[in-house]
């Protein structure tokens, strides 16, 4: 029972103060600067922990808003683990919910995605085990991917799968005059910022061009996941249009799902577009209802003709319908790669049921591997990669068997394109904490579902 006068923003404040005070007797009574900001890390750790156990909206968009905008290779780490601000936020999001729901003694309802996600896990720990891998790599992984399927899962049956993907949007839309500017510019503000973001051996954070235009990056340090993010924030803002109940919401919804669209044009990656495409499909074969209406064929031929009038000027044209030029065959030559290396992995000997230790060299002496299945069958073995795959099918089972409510399939739909197009991408810096937020409130929705279907069908009261 909540004492008497008690509310969130009496509450925020109690915390805040607390922290204040508490950093500033650290500070007046120690003089070493490490003891002090260890102190201030952990008091406001907890300060914060505090407000997310009741409003943890308060700090969820502040970490999405984190994980756009602050560049994944500038985050401090220690030893195996990257101390990125807004994945900081999200562990305890998770942390703060799932103590809370353990104190309250609810009782936790395990789902096939649930299921699915401890059986990879545990793949992965098998090469572990079996002494192939280093355990501070299972570490990693399991902190970046983890916490994140946590926070989603938990926070989702707290705030609706709306209030979710209206945060995601929002991150977008904050990121969005950085990328605008990068694109005119040519200049990476983010580079700029934090100059040592970068990782030159893997590719990231390095300037790169595609038909004489820069590809931009922005704070992800490389074009395919921020095409990747803001693919998926413009498939959940479509969603969020399709089953708003105001034609004015309505409008402004699809308005931003068509400019987010346009701008992960910027980053000359095809992956955001068959990111969209996919995305789209699902929906439509999930819910036909919500999409295939006689009052939005217009909006079907206004969607059809912004990709159109996108495609038809300077390098998003040769990108998506080629060019004859030495840049095209380049864009080509990607593509073929990526057919090479499916048929170089099942030559004998090069795959093995727990993975390697060696560094991967690919038919043409490349380190780089652009499909995340064929990444973790070379690197922790083809038993892993099964794993992940069944987790795949476990979410299109659950979103196929929630399909009947409207946010959800759009929430189902959107993660599953984005598992689908890891066939040609590998999971890379801050868009793999989204995909994983994302998976883990799949299973979130999947766990609340069948206790408040019957009292709200489209999931729309929070």
């Amino acid at each position: 029972m909540k004492p008497i006068g008690w509310t969130p923003r009496t509450a925020i404040a109690q915390v805040a103060g607390t922290i204040i005070l508490c950093v500033g007797l650290a500070a007046f009574l120690v003089k070493d600067p490490l003891v002090v900001a260890v102190v201030s890390a952990a008091v406001a750790g907890a300060g914060v922990f505090v407000i997310a156990a009741d409003r943890p909206d308060l700090v969820l968009y502040p970490g999405l808003g984190l994980l756009a905008l602050f560049p994944f290779l500038a985050a401090p780490t220690r030893g195996a683990l990257v101390l990125d601000p807004g994945l900081l936020l999200l562990w305890i999001v998770g942390a703060s919910l799932v103590f809370g729901s353990a104190a309250r003694g609810e009782q936790l309802r395990i789902t096939l995605i649930d299921i699915a996600m401890v059986v990879f896990l545990g793949a992965l720990l098998l090469s572990v085990v079996a002494g192939v891998q280093h355990f501070t790599g299972y570490e990693q992984l399991l902190y970046l991917w983890l916490g994140p399927y946590i926070a989603g899962r938990c926070v989702v049956q707290r705030i609706g799968i709306s209030s979710l993907c209206r945060g995601i949007v929002a991150a977008a839309l904050f990121l969005a005059p950085f990328v605008l500017y990068e694109a005119a510019s040519s200049r990476n503000l983010f580079l700029k910022l934090f100059p040592g973001a970068t990782d030159v051996q893997a590719g990231l954070g390095v300037a790169t061009l595609r038909f004489g235009s820069t590809r931009v990056q922005a704070s992800f340090g490389q074009p395919i996941p921020l095409a990747i993010f803001l693919s998926t924030a413009s498939l959940l803002s479509f969603g969020l249009g399709l089953q708003a109940e105001s034609g004015r919401t309505r409008r402004l919804w699809f308005a931003l799902a068509l400019a987010l669209a346009g701008l992960q044009a910027a980053a000359l990656a095809r992956t955001g577009w068959v990111l969209l495409v996919i995305g789209l499909l699902a929906m439509t074969l999930a819910h036909p209802r919500l999409i295939i209406r006689p009052g939005r064929i217009g909006l079907a031929i206004l969607l059809l003709s912004v990709i159109l009038v996108v495609g038809a000027f300077g390098p998003t044209k040769s990108l998506l319908f080629g060019q004859s030029s030495s840049q095209g065959n380049s864009v080509a030559g990607s593509a073929n790669y990526r057919v090479e290396l499916l048929n170089y992995v099942e030559q004998p000997g090069v795959l093995s049921a727990l993975g390697t230790r060696s560094t991967f060299q690919g038919p043409q002496g490349d380190i780089s591997i652009d499909d995340e299945y064929i990444a973790l069958a070379v690197q922790w073995g083809f038993v892993a990669a099964a794993a992940f795959i069944l987790l795949v099918i476990a979410v299109a089972v659950t979103g196929w068997r929630h399909r009947r409510t409207a946010v959800a399939s759009v929430l189902f739909s959107t993660t599953l394109a984005n598992m689908l197009v890891l066939a040609g991408v590998a999971l890379l810096t801050q868009a793999q904490v989204f995909f994983w937020l994302l998976v883990g409130a799949c299973a979130g929705v999947a766990a609340a579902l069948p206790s408040t279907a019957g009292v709200t069908p489209d999931w729309r009261a929070t």
